[in-house]
């Protein structure tokens, strides 16, 4: 049975963000595995599998909306357990809209284009601004996410076409930068040390800032390689489907 501690996530003496599964770390880390595998997919073939694709990407935005928005109301009241459960009934409803309704499923991958963008952004210059805190997480993190989700969200909910795909790789990196890390420091997510509290520590930010640089320079490398072999793959179906319009087509004779 897998067991959490009381809380999911907290900010040690030391100002590091800790993810809380000490009692079921060999759970969590098969759950990473997943997800860096599910970015590679997303990366270099997320428009190969459209539909299934644009599904399980709108559980991604119900799930990440209801743990923060619970983590921040009752993150101190509310056990580990309960809050996952919780986040995923609301990833559940999005999931569900997105299956219904095509244009929910766009807008849910644009948001996430949007703020893994902005994640990016975040993490090489944004992390700088200091406007506070609200629970745990710095208020420059959450705006950043919030504005560029919706900005994505936006663009993606009046386009709503079929090419839109090949952008699910600058998703993918997303998931294959954060959750490799997250694996590889099991609890301490370095990358999101930055900046999240007030309190540091000259050596962490030396080390902290190349990180954020290293992280920059693979998530456009694994951007770019994705749009390129998605844009080749999207443009050739096109072709084919020209030339095959343009064929002479008769009808058999009887």
């Amino acid at each position: 049975m897998i067991h959490f501690n009381q809380t999911c996530e907290y900010i040690n003496n030391r100002g590091q963000y800790i993810e809380n599964y000490e009692n079921s770390m060999v759970f969590i880390d098969f759950l990473y595995a997943f997800f860096v595998a599910f970015g590679f997919i997303l990366t270099y073939w997320g428009n190969v599998y459209i539909k299934n694709v644009l599904y399980i990407l709108g559980f991604i935005p119900g799930f990440y909306f209801g743990y923060y928005v619970l983590s921040i109301i009752a993150g101190d009241y509310i056990n580990c357990y309960n809050l996952i459960l919780f986040s995923g009934f609301a990833g559940l409803i999005t999931t569900c809209l997105a299956v219904k309704f095509i244009s929910i499923a766009y807008s849910c991958l644009g948001f996430l284009v949007g703020s893994s963008i902005g994640n990016v952004l975040y993490i090489l210059l944004l992390h700088r601004i200091n406007i506070g805190t609200t629970y745990i997480y710095a208020n420059s993190y959450l705006l950043t996410e919030f504005i560029s989700g919706l900005t994505g969200l936006y663009i993606f909910y009046k386009t709503k076409r079929e090419q839109l795909m090949i952008f699910t790789s600058f998703v993918g990196p997303y998931e294959i930068l954060v959750f490799s890390d997250k694996i590889i420091q099991k609890n301490t997510n370095d990358i999101f040390n930055i900046n999240i509290t007030e309190k540091y520590v000259d050596d962490d930010i030396n080390i902290g800032n190349m990180k954020a640089i290293l992280y920059g320079i693979l998530y456009v490398i694994l951007s770019f390689s994705g749009l390129y072999v998605q844009h080749k793959r999207h443009y050739k179906r096109v072709v084919n489907s020209n030339s095959y319009i343009r064929q002479p087509h008769f009808e058999a004779v009887v």
